[in-house]
């Protein structure tokens, strides 16, 4: 999904308290540590081993095997 995969935007939390105006500026993040990535796996949690044990019906989700 590449919705998430997006800089994230925010305010400027880094500015200083003398200077108001430029924390209500929006900015982008742009530094590595910041960065959102998520992958199809991501939008299902795994299904424990004991529940699957208990229902033979169920799969693991997907990617989660």
């Amino acid at each position: 999904m590449t919705a998430y995969n997006r800089p994230i935007t925010g305010m400027n939390v880094k500015a200083r308290s003398t200077d108001r105006k430029s924390f209500y500026t929006t900015t982008q993040l742009n530094d590595k540590l910041t960065r959102r990535s998520f992958s199809y796996k991501n939008y299902f949690y795994p299904i424990p081993k004991s529940v699957l044990d208990k229902n033979k019906n169920l799969v693991q989700n997907p990617e989660w095997n």
